[in-house]
């Protein structure tokens, strides 16, 4: 793996904001002032975030891999440990 991306998705809005990571399909509710952390290590195609809003109308962030290795942390525990 010859790169790398590190960043964190904080929610600012005053309701909830969902986090879907992909292939998985794990999904975590991240309430106002929560944050993930997102890091990556990948050869050629680096991580695509999706942000769409939900048949309730929720704003939805989807994380889908590149081709490498993705990690998504909320406390420091990989959110696909917290289902």
């Amino acid at each position: 793996m010859t790169n790398s991306n590190r960043f964190t998705i904080r929610n600012d809005f005053y309701g909830a904001l969902l986090l879907a990571v992909e292939p998985e399909g794990a999904i975590v509710s991240l309430v106002a002032g929560d944050e993930v952390q997102v890091s990556e290590q990948f050869d050629n195609e680096p991580v695509t975030l999706i942000i769409a809003i939900n048949d309730e109308g929720l704003p939805v962030i989807t994380v889908w891999p590149g081709d490498g290795i993705l990690q998504v942390e909320k406390g420091g525990v990989n959110v696909l440990d917290l289902g």
